[in-house]
Parts: structure tokens; sequence; C-alpha cells
């Protein structure tokens, strides 16, 4: 009776076991969810620019703005109080 009562207790500990290292993978996926970073597109200008901080060369207008600028965390943390977006270009000597 001995042998037969340490046998099932093996196997509920092998059930038990699968069920934990299911949890456990499962588990993983929950806390890294499969988000893809924002990307942002810079192009290039053959336009020689002045850094003045004032948009009025021609390149300007053809550069696309960003979507709004969001915490580097996610959705785990509030959206920023001010909205924010960019343009960006770059050329041969500066970005």
């Amino acid at each position: 009776m001995g042998f037969y009562l340490k046998l099932s207790f093996l196997s509920i500990i092998g059930v038990g076991m699968k069920y934990f290292v299911l949890m456990i993978f499962l588990c993983a996926f929950a806390v890294y969810p499969d988000t893809v970073p924002k990307q942002y597109q810079c192009n290039k200008t053959s336009e020689i620019m002045k850094m003045d901080g004032k948009a009025d060369e021609a390149s300007w207008a053809a550069a696309a703005w960003t979507d709004h600028f969001v915490d580097i965390e996610g959705n785990t943390k509030p959206l920023p109080y001010f909205k924010t977006r960019v343009k960006m270009l770059w050329d041969d000597k500066y970005m």
C-alpha cells in the first residue's frame, strides 16, 4: 500500500509541475507584451539649412510631422501633459 501511495503522490506532483511550468510560461508573455516601438522617418535634404529655429526653408514644408510623443514606458504611464511633435531632416553635414 505504501508503494501505491508514493506512486500516486509522485504523479500528482508531476501533473502539478506541468501546470506550474505552463503558468510561468504564460506569465512571461503577460509581463512583456509584444509591442512595436514607434518609428520615425527622417528624410535627407540637399538644401543648405540654417540652424536658427525657424522652419522657413522649403525642405521643412515637405517634411512630415511625427506622431505626438508618448512616455518611453508606453501605456504604463499617463500621456504627457503637453502634446509634442517634431519634424526631422538631415543633410551631409548635420542631422
